[in-house]
């Protein structure tokens, strides 16, 4: 797969600073999760849970989950399939951001936390230093303008803001994430 081509590059995230590596220099376990857009894998995430979300594509990896089938999703109307890629500020402090291409990340969750002012938990490779914050805050706003373009499991698309898509306060967001249509508040690794 040509991972350099412009098939896999929203053209909203040339409007951000950005961190990007098609050299490879990284291998395949590190470097999965950069993207412009995210897939709903995990649903509510929790490393080592039975998938939530719709699961893997057949490719073995640690904590793979067999790819959901259609009359698995409850609600197809109601759960996310693919979106806009959740942000991150890099762990150093320099002004780039990356987004994740996987959507049940809770880098999303803390996409909210950024844009209503309250402190980024802690991920690997996810900065949380305060101009991280502004940048990540900054960049949903560039990008398509302080909103989200989803795509659900039925096909249709809608466009959110971050708090109707991440705000993991409210059990009706959270439904959006889970083939079952619950939603698994247990299961977040983000402290409401």
């Amino acid at each position: 797969m040509n991972w350099g081509s412009r098939v896999f590059l929203c053209p909203s995230f040339e409007r951000l600073p950005q961190h990007w590596d098609f050299a490879e220099t990284y291998d395949w376990d590190w470097s999965h999760h950069y993207g412009c857009y995210g897939y709903n894998r995990w649903g509510v995430w929790k490393s080592g849970e039975l998938s939530l979300g719709l699961g893997d594509s057949g490719r073995v990896m640690i904590g793979a989950s067999p790819a959901t089938g259609e009359s698995e999703v409850v609600n197809p109307s109601q759960m996310v399939a693919i979106g806009d890629g959740p942000l991150a500020p890099t762990v150093f402090d320099t002004p780039t951001v990356y987004g994740w291409s996987d959507f049940s990340r809770y880098e999303g969750f803390n996409d909210y936390r950024a844009e209503i002012g309250l402190p980024i938990y802690p991920s690997p490779g996810m900065g949380t230093w305060p101009t991280g914050r502004q940048l990540v805050t900054q960049s949903i706003k560039r990008r398509h303008f302080g909103r989200w373009n989803i795509a659900y499991c039925d096909g249709h698309v809608q466009t959110h803001t971050t708090k109707e898509i991440f705000d993991y306060t409210d059990d009706e967001v959270l439904k959006l994430h889970n083939k079952d249509h619950l939603p698994h508040r247990d299961l977040l690794q983000i402290a409401p």
